[in-house]
């Protein structure tokens, strides 16, 4: 589909190709982007409760954080816990792994 477009109201339409031209996106089970994701001034977030978001490169791939990157402070830090990352106030950093 090309020339798309995102409406508010939760499904894309386009001109081209076969069929209406709309569908839903949540019908989509495995959506992909065409070209860099921009969030401008928004986060990603999960809203499930202690939901975890996964960066899953394929294959050897890696992922690159480029800038400033922040870990949560703790005025002492927690109980150590696999794959936690964290920092306590004098800037001390701590990795949880088993």
């Amino acid at each position: 589909m090309s020339n798309q477009s995102l409406q508010s109201f939760g499904f894309v339409s386009g001109s081209g190709g076969g069929g209406s031209g709309t569908f839903h996106l949540v019908d989509d089970t495995s959506p992909q982007l065409g070209g860099d994701l921009d969030v401008q001034t928004f986060d990603l977030f999960t809203s499930a409760t202690n939901g975890g978001i996964r960066l899953t490169p394929n294959g050897t791939g890696s992922i690159n954080l480029d800038g400033t990157i922040n870990f949560k402070r703790f005025a002492s830090p927690p109980t150590p816990f696999e794959g936690g990352m964290y920092a306590d106030d004098n800037d001390n950093l701590f990795f949880g792994v088993s």
